[in-house]
């Protein structure tokens, strides 16, 4: 009999540190799962900017804007791309400077990135809502625009 309630108390006991875990690390890994989808994305935006920099210092001239598949296979072997959170890498003009970005939606998973991104970056997980390039502060970072609230991964050539 006293085995019978030794079990019982075993299995409740399992249980209850079971759900103690899920509950104080279940946070922990969301925040690392967003950690490294940031890393992802600031290496992949960094990795095409170092590349059309490369490309316009062997060239002498700049890379035509939306066209970063001109930099392979000579500047980079391939353009990075996941599907799971960017729908292409594009270099775009800015008055001041020029910017390698990656739209990555606006799903409440990628505002936790994107603030994941800029805590990666400059320190601070705050996401600042910009009318245009010129307002960005740093070398890369995330920035949310426009109506549709949609989440931007940058980095400057």
């Amino acid at each position: 009999m006293s085995n019978v309630l030794i079990g019982i108390i075993g299995v409740i006991l399992f249980i209850g540190l079971a759900l103690a875990g899920a509950l104080f690390l279940g946070p922990r890994f969301q925040e690392s799962t967003n950690n490294s989808k940031a890393a992802a994305m600031v290496q992949s935006v960094s990795q095409v900017a170092h590349a059309v920099n490369l490309y316009e210092l062997q060239e002498g001239r700049k890379l035509p804007d939306g066209s970063p598949t001109l930099l392979a296979p000579s500047y980079i072997k391939t353009i990075p791309v996941n599907s799971d959170w960017v729908s292409g890498l594009e270099v775009g003009s800015a008055t001041r400077f020029r910017l390698v970005y990656a739209p990555i939606g606006s799903s409440e998973s990628m505002v936790n990135v994107c603030k994941a991104v800029n805590r990666q970056t400059s320190g601070s997980d705050v996401v600042p809502d910009i009318a245009g390039a010129d307002e960005l502060v740093g070398n890369v970072g995330c920035y949310v625009t426009g109506t549709s609230r949609t989440r931007v991964v940058w980095a400057k050539v």
